[in-house]
């Protein structure tokens, strides 16, 4: 007989732990353990045995089971806590495998509790009938309810998605076979949360088959585009919408680089567009309207960064391309109507309008960063042009804006005012100034007595200025003198014994000291005095056939102010007597420092002043109006050239904004030298100045805004003007 069989063992063991368990005494079904792994081994080891009741131990076996599938259930519920939202496909199962195991009973698990619990032969009996048994295991699912729940829940679901995944699958193969790549990759998106990698790769593959289908796509696109026979505004505007389209694509499938023969397709049409319509333009002598074009589209699409470099230089290439081609004809063609203008017809300011025109389509060369052109033929008429403007042009309205400015002597004018006056106009309308140009100041003394005695006459654009009045008066009043006495209090206050300090009427009694403070008497004199200053002139402007009363606001204003301030002068004479005629006295329980004060009385008297000085001091008020109101006559002088033009024929209309436009570039020219810009491109730099000027001048605060609308209006935009009419007149 072999006693170390497996079966006479396990009976052995199991025989040992019912006689332990049982005791001397009946069996019964062991007591409840507080753990329920022991309590499972415990009463799974007797649940066999027939000397105990099946029923009981079974029942409190699957109590363990139950708080074990209990702490195991949250143990792998908390590995896929969220999974139903995340809806991926491969979780869902993991999830489902994991709660599909059994529940295995390892033996550190009860070792320790049978340690702390049971005697020593009880735990060997135990652990021999453990390692004749293991593993020990049993279904989670059929031992805790929620368990059971959650996994036919969890089945459910995935049956559910799985058929949505399929759905989704198939859909974007539908999708793809119909070309409709942006709604198939919608549909990749809504399936990758149930299969991430999976949609990861069918996006790559949709991207890249949709790339494909759209490169062929667009080159088709612009295939057609090239075809067509007209290149006009509409046609352009399908290109721009195009590259939206393409770069649309690009942003929504990737691979840019392969896109790189469709932008390139994309460019050499959008800039054969544009050299194709500058040279019809150019066919149809429209040179103004193609220069137009050329700027616009420089500044719009080449000269930023809306495009990549690449693109912006190709089609800087094509604006080139067609603007030069048609740079002789429009040179010669606006040289050419200005020297008509000029030597047909002597509109010499018609002419300059011609010439501007010319030398801004020049000097859009060099903005545009095209370098000097060398063009025999632009070049030969812009040289001639240069001439013209140099000979004729310009010495001749030069001739036109000429204006002088004659300041008569008058005879009460013992401080020199004429005098002075002619010499703030000379420095203040020095060449260069952006008050005026062409304005002579008469100083020659023959010249101004000839103005004076009637011998010269003056033009009705000069400035006459003739004093018709001046009178300058001041009236001195003197008041009677007052006598008064004043005291007041000094600052010599000591402490000193209190001698009523025991009379009970006093004020100070029971006070050891108090406060003296002496008090001086003064005799004042007070004498009001004042002095009226009469300032009064009549000072007259001819212009333009006629008369303009300066109003001298200045001097008027001054005149009630000085007026205001001579009159309150008080002469105050203070004369000091009677010293320490008088103290006053306080507690010694008060602050010194808050002991009153008076001040000592003191001269307040202002001097008036003489009436020389007086004078002298107006004579400055009075230059500074005199100045000040020519200055606004001067101003309004391109708005008086202005005023009545339109209704004027338009030939004599556009002469007249050439001559308002030379005179306001020579009063800007100043302006424009000191910019960044200046020198490099003479008439854009310039015409960009006297925009500038003419709006602030026309502002709320500006020199013109006086003027009428139609002149403001014309002097806003008054290159915009010239160029308008200029081209009616060219019939363009």
């Amino acid at each position: 007989m072999k006693w170390k069989s497996k079966d006479f063992f396990l009976s052995v063991s199991v025989l040992v732990l019912v006689v332990l368990l049982a005791g001397c005494g009946s069996l019964k079904v062991p007591e409840p353990q507080n753990d329920p792994y022991l309590g499972y081994v415990l009463t799974r080891s007797l649940q066999d045995n027939a000397k105990f009741k099946r029923e009981a131990v079974t029942s409190q076996m699957q109590g363990y089971m139950e708080q074990i599938a209990e702490q195991e259930f949250q143990r792998r519920n908390k590995q896929f806590r969220g999974i139903q939202t995340e809806k991926s496909l491969k979780k869902m199962e993991e999830y489902v495998e994991l709660l599909s195991k059994p529940v295995f009973i390892e033996m550190n698990q009860w070792k320790g509790a049978a340690d702390r619990s049971m005697g020593k032969k009880e735990r060997r009996a135990l652990e021999a009938f453990w390692n004749e048994n293991k593993p020990f295991s049993f279904s989670g699912s059929e031992a805790l309810d929620e368990w059971g729940n959650e996994l036919a829940t969890v089945k459910s679901q995935l049956e559910i998605d799985k058929r949505k995944a399929n759905e989704m699958e198939m859909d974007i193969v539908r999708l793809r076979r119909e070309k409709r790549f942006r709604n198939a990759m919608v549909k990749v998106d809504e399936l990758r949360p149930y299969k991430s990698a999976y949609a990861t790769e069918l996006m790559a593959e949709t991207k890249r088959e949709a790339a494909d289908h759209w490169i062929k796509q667009r080159l088709m696109e612009i295939a057609g585009l090239q075809r067509v026979e007209i290149y006009d505004s509409a046609h352009e505007q399908q290109v721009l919408d195009l590259y939206d389209g393409i770069c649309d694509d690009v942003d929504s499938f990737g691979h840019r680089d392969d896109f790189n023969s469709v932008f390139a397709g994309w460019q050499d049409l959008l800039g054969e567009n544009w050299r194709r319509r500058i040279v019809e333009m150019g066919d149809q002598k429209q040179y103004w309207a193609a220069y137009n074009l050329a700027w616009d589209r420089f500044h719009t699409y080449v000269d930023t960064k809306r495009y990549a470099k690449s693109y912006r230089d190709g089609l800087n290439q094509a604006l080139n391309r067609g603007y030069i081609r048609i740079l002789d004809n429009a040179i010669r063609h606006y040289s050419t109507l200005a020297s008509n203008a000029s030597k047909l017809k002597n509109l010499n300011g018609k002419a300059f309008v011609y010439s501007c025109m010319a030398k801004e389509m020049y000097d859009f060369i060099i903005v545009a960063g095209w370098g000097a052109y060398a063009g025999d033929d632009a070049e030969t008429w812009y040289k001639r042009l240069s001439d013209l403007e140099t000979k004729v042009l310009l010495p001749t309205l030069d001739e036109r804006v000429a204006r002088r400015v004659v300041i008569q002597h008058f005879d009460l004018d013992v401080l020199g005012l004429s005098e002075r006056f002619r010499q703030a106009c000379l420095d203040k309308y020095v060449p260069g100034n952006n008050h005026a140009w062409g304005l002579d100041i008469v100083t020659d003394k023959v010249t101004l007595v000839r103005f004076e005695e009637g011998e010269l006459i003056p033009e009705s654009d000069d400035y006459l200025i003739q004093w018709n009045r001046a009178e300058f008066e001041v009236n001195r009043t003197y008041g009677n003198p007052k006598t008064k006495s004043a005291s007041i209090k000094t600052d010599r206050i000591r402490l000193i014994e209190n001698e009523d300090r025991k009379n009970k009427s006093s004020k100070f009694y029971k006070l050891k000291q108090i406060w003296e403070q002496e008090v001086d008497l003064y005799s004042l004199t007070e004498q009001v005095n004042g002095a009226d200053v009469l300032c009064k002139m009549d000072v007259l402007c001819r212009h333009q056939d006629a008369d303009n009363m300066f109003k001298l606001k200045v001097t008027n204003e001054m005149s009630e102010q000085v007026n205001r301030r001579l009159n309150s002068v008080t002469m105050v004479d203070a004369t000091l007597f009677l010293e320490d005629a008088k103290k006053e006295y306080y507690s010694s329980e008060q602050d010194k420092d808050t002991i009153p004060r008076d001040d000592v009385p003191q001269d307040s008297g202002v001097p008036i002043p003489t009436e020389d000085s007086l004078e002298k001091q107006f004579s400055d008020f009075i230059l500074k109006d005199l100045d000040g109101e020519l200055e606004q006559l001067i101003d309004m002088y391109p708005v008086e050239l202005l005023t009545g033009s339109k209704q004027k024929e338009s030939d004599e209309y556009l002469d007249t904004l050439g001559t308002v436009l030379f005179y306001i570039a020579k009063i800007s020219s100043a302006d424009a030298a000191g910019q960044e810009a200046a020198g490099k491109y003479e008439w854009l730099h310039l015409k960009d100045q006297i925009a500038e000027n003419a709006k602030a001048w026309c502002g709320p605060t500006g020199r013109w805004y006086i003027a009428g609308n139609d002149e403001k209006n014309i002097l806003r935009s008054l290159w915009k003007e010239c160029v308008n009419v200029g081209n009616e007149q060219d019939g363009n």
